[in-house]
């Protein structure tokens, strides 16, 4: 099966599928197909690093630092569609300026409901697992250190066995 953010698997390969609580998500990086476990050990190759965005992580750090990030989220939930929407293109604006400061244009940007998944194809390298997880957390580091907060969830840098709901 392709899915039109990841990009396409070598022959032998699959990005893996996990169901947690009867939800769909998939790896990011790829494994061997048929493979029984879906471990960084198992690893095959690293073609994309993600990043996941979360809005309420933006609308604490712009709008109000006093409230925490749950009763954002549940302020949130509780918004409109139409102002949630605001929120979010607000949100992209900002995820945006911080890859345009890196030169670096997304393979693809998903939003993810409540904030954006941003995934970079890599061309070469892929293989180089370590390499690839290096590269992920000094973006992630990076990104956040020209926002001024977290914008990128800090905790996301597992590249390779990172789990997402795919769009």
């Amino acid at each position: 099966m392709t899915h039109f953010h990841l990009p396409p698997p070598p022959e032998g390969t699959e990005y893996a599928r996990r169901a947690i609580n009867g939800e769909e998500y998939l790896t990011t990086g790829l494994f061997p197909i048929g493979s029984a476990r879906h471990t960084l050990e198992d690893l095959v190759a690293c073609p994309v690093l993600s990043f996941d965005f979360d809005l309420a992580d933006y609308v604490k750090a712009e709008m109000l630092p006093d409230s925490s990030v749950r009763e954002i989220k549940q302020m949130m939930y509780d918004l409109d569609r139409a102002d949630v929407q605001d929120l979010l293109d607000m949100h992209l604006e900002v995820i945006q300026a911080a890859f345009s400061a890196l030169q670096i244009t997304p393979g693809s940007i998903v939003m993810s409901g409540y904030g954006y998944h941003v995934y970079l194809w890599v061309l070469h390298g892929s293989e180089d697992i370590e390499r690839m997880r290096r590269a992920n957390r000094w973006l992630i580091h990076r990104i956040n250190q020209l926002a001024g907060f977290e914008l990128a969830d800090s905790s996301a840098k597992d590249a390779g066995t990172r789990i997402l709901r795919p769009p």
